[in-house]
């Protein structure tokens, strides 16, 4: 898997609520998935345990099911998260890649699969407006 440099994401870790917030924006191929992960993993506030929200609705996602199954091997090799993880995503192929991640990776950590704020919210038990706007 090889890393570009051009950065189509924004990770924001607020350490007092446990919570990582990535959002994406443009393109998003495996190598900025896998930018996003290795920042947030040497953010010097991240903690495994924190729950994340990533959000995936200003973006189009260019992933192959392949690079999701790989990406998810990175994950699970590396034991980089162990919090209740949502994906927000509005466009049907970036959900289904969504769901491909979450039925790989439950074992790990459980993942939810949302299109709106409300619902993240709902799933995590913390108002997400206030991270978003």
């Amino acid at each position: 898997m090889t890393r570009n440099n051009v950065m189509n994401h924004q990770i924001k870790i607020y350490p007092q609520d446990c919570l990582v917030v990535i959002t994406y924006q443009g393109k998003i191929s495996i190598a900025e998935i896998l930018q996003a992960s290795d920042a947030m993993q040497n953010h010097r506030d991240y903690d495994k345990s924190y729950n994340g929200i990533c959000d995936f609705r200003n973006s189009e996602v260019l992933l192959t099911p392949n690079e999701v199954h790989a990406f998810t091997s990175h994950v699970l090799d590396g034991d980089l998260a162990q919090g209740t993880w949502c994906m927000l995503v509005d466009a049907p192929y970036a959900t289904a890649l969504s769901y491909i991640f979450k039925n790989q990776i439950k074992k790990q950590h459980p993942v939810a699969i949302h299109s709106t704020l409300e619902a993240a919210s709902s799933s995590l038990g913390l108002n997400l407006s206030p991270f978003f706007y």
